[in-house]
């Protein structure tokens, strides 16, 4: 069982704030918990080791590739234009919801015409934020992908 005292110096020592090396305030709890585990893993981690030594505002080229809801499958006497219309759908299906939340950062974006990704360029705040969609599978940076539209 823990005393008061112990419990009063543990609240204390997590209310007050400490500095970062980079001047930065941030709390000890804070710390402890830099980025949660799902969020770091959908980021390529070449991508966040740049992300350590970008400066505040700066912008980095990212690919961002979201999860397919459904992908159409060919069927029997299908064309190809009738499978490629569905697929287009699905595509744009899936990507909607990033691409409004990148138009409400007020973020340029450009998409593939068949894949799942979207190219932009985003602050490191902004990419932590695009990481916690639930529909974002994998950021990458400029040195894994290399057409970048914006």
């Amino acid at each position: 069982m823990c005393s008061r005292t112990a419990a009063l110096v543990l609240s204390l020592w997590l209310a007050v704030p400490t500095v970062a090396a980079a001047g930065t305030i941030i709390s000890p709890a804070a710390t402890l918990q830099a980025a949660p585990r799902p969020v770091a893993t959908k980021i390529d981690s070449r991508l966040l080791k740049r992300l350590r030594s970008v400066q505040r505002g700066e912008r980095v080229s990212v690919s961002i590739w979201v999860r397919l809801r459904s992908a159409p499958t060919s069927q029997r006497g299908e064309t190809r234009e009738q499978y490629l219309k569905e697929l287009r759908a699905a595509l744009a299906d899936s990507r909607r919801g990033l691409l409004r939340a990148l138009t409400r950062m007020g973020v340029r974006h450009t998409s593939a015409a068949i894949a799942p990704v979207v190219f932009t360029r985003l602050t490191r705040s902004q990419v932590f934020a695009i990481a916690r969609r639930s529909d974002v599978r994998k950021i990458y940076g400029p040195d894994r992908n290399t057409h970048f539209g914006p």
